[in-house]
């Protein structure tokens, strides 16, 4: 990271830590879905605890990275655009632990029928939130390629709204035997992962407001 902030290596170091922090906390937050559709729930548990973890550093270093902002009036025209972006890059590990919090709270049971689908869901919102995470990396160093990464989050946005939507209709109008209760504990598990992508979304759009300002 060094286009942008060519005189400021305290700001630069903070911003990568940050990145690396949400990075951790997807990681984790897939392999405690994998746990959890794996029925290990135990091990979903320790890893939603290293998540809370990582989630509080990265809450630490973003508000640093606001105070540095601040103090040191940094690209007062931009900044309050570039820390909205870094805010949206928050909200999906917000909406990673908020989710699993829920399903440790109440242990959706997961027909085995569905579990492909719940993890092919998983890896398409995440590969979302990947390019969000790639995006702005590549912001901080040349602009003009955090678009290629922009588009593909909406692509991966898209495709995991299809996904969604596809596993919906399975759960509610396949001949399954589940109760309408069950059914609809299904369907907010559902929504939990595929928040995450609706994150990346505003993680696009932040990128792509930013490119074109930075452009003028």
């Amino acid at each position: 990271m060094a286009l942008l902030f060519k005189n400021t290596s305290k700001t630069i170091s903070k911003i990568d830590e940050f990145i690396n922090k949400v990075e951790d906390c997807l990681m984790l937050y897939r392999e405690a879905i994998k746990n959890y559709l794996d029925n290990k729930p135990e091990q979903m548990a320790d890893r939603l605890r290293m998540l809370e973890r990582e989630e509080n550093k990265a809450d630490r270093l973003q508000r640093s990275v606001e105070n540095y902002f601040l103090k040191h009036s940094l690209l007062p025209q931009h900044a309050a655009d570039i820390l909205m972006l870094l805010d949206h890059l928050d909200d999906m590990v917000d909406l990673a632990k908020y989710g699993l919090q829920q399903i440790e709270i109440e242990l959706p049971e997961i027909p085995e029928t569905y579990r492909i689908d719940y993890l092919k869901l998983t890896e398409i919102s995440l590969e979302a939130a990947q390019e969000a995470i790639m995006g702005t990396r590549a912001f901080f160093l040349h602009p003009q390629m955090a678009k290629n990464h922009a588009h593909k989050i909406y692509f991966f946005e898209k495709e995991t709204d299809q996904v969604a939507n596809v596993l919906r209709k399975r759960i509610f109008q396949e001949p399954n035997g589940l109760h309408l209760s069950h059914k609809s504990q299904l369907r907010y598990f559902t929504r939990h992962i595929e928040q995450i992508s609706d994150s990346a979304e505003d993680v696009a759009d932040a990128l792509a407001l930013l490119t074109v300002k930075i452009s003028l």
